[in-house]
């Protein structure tokens, strides 16, 4: 008896393709999905209800259903960009966020699949970074909570490995000492010289930022006051560029 004759591809690149309806959108319509194999269209459609059993067992034990390889890095840009860029202040998520992201999480995990990191993982990654100040771990922390828990509303991972992750800084603090009345007389008498600016920051009180911000508007010589408005000037990241380039640390 001959053998019946085998099925030949039917795609064009030569791959068995079988497409399954695997759920509906907000709209009602239909979300197909496609399976493909080298070998027979029954081994692609073995694969599809592989898909579909897992899917169910995902559903009735109300667990997240991982369906897409992501690398940490894809995602931790993609959560910069969706859901911290259009929310925050140009200077929060250039300082806070993105400067986090890319110096300090993105050159460990980068390449990692998303969904393989394990809290294993982040308490090594934590221990590379005692040298850093406590501020500035609470900006990874806050970071890698933000992309992990995202990453979960998306269904691209089962959950958080950085909750509930301790950290400790080794960084000494440095002691604010405030200068006396002699050394503000001596340097007022040098900056009125050369730099006046520096007299106001002396007796306002203001941040750097919020001083290179005023206008002249903002100062009122009668009454002798000034308007701090919300126009605080910080370095550019193109200056934050720089300074990495030559070789100046920057938390």
């Amino acid at each position: 008896m001959a053998r019946p004759k085998k099925e030949q591809p039917n795609r064009s690149d030569g791959l068995y393709e079988v497409k399954i309806t695997i759920g509906k959108t907000m709209n009602g319509n239909p979300i197909r999905k496609s399976f493909y194999s080298s070998v027979s269209k029954e081994d692609a459609r073995e694969k599809a209800n592989q898909y579909k059993t897992e899917m169910a067992v995902a559903n009735a034990t109300n667990t997240a259903f991982v369906t897409k390889d992501v690398t940490f890095g894809q995602w931790a840009q993609k959560w910069l960009e969706v859901y911290k860029k259009p929310n925050v202040s140009e200077n929060t998520y250039r300082l806070t966020y993105q400067n986090t992201v890319n110096t300090h999480i993105i050159p460990y995990f980068g390449d990692t699949d998303l969904k393989v990191i394990r809290p294993v993982d982040i308490q090594s990654f934590y221990a590379t970074k005692q040298s850093l100040s406590k501020s500035m771990l609470d900006k990874i922390s806050l970071c890698l909570n933000g992309i992990f828990d995202s990453a979960i509303d998306n269904d691209l991972c089962y959950k958080n490995p950085a909750k509930s992750i301790t950290y400790t800084s080794n960084k000494s603090k440095r002691e604010r000492v405030a200068l006396s009345d002699e050394q503000m007389n001596i340097v007022e008498k040098y900056a009125m010289q050369t730099a006046p600016e520096i007299v106001v920051l002396l007796y306002s009180g203001l941040r750097r930022g919020e001083m290179l911000g005023l206008k002249h508007d903002d100062i009122d010589m009668k009454a002798k006051t000034i308007s701090v408005n919300v126009r605080s000037l910080t370095k550019k990241a193109e200056e934050l560029k720089k300074c990495r380039q030559n070789g100046i640390a920057i938390e």
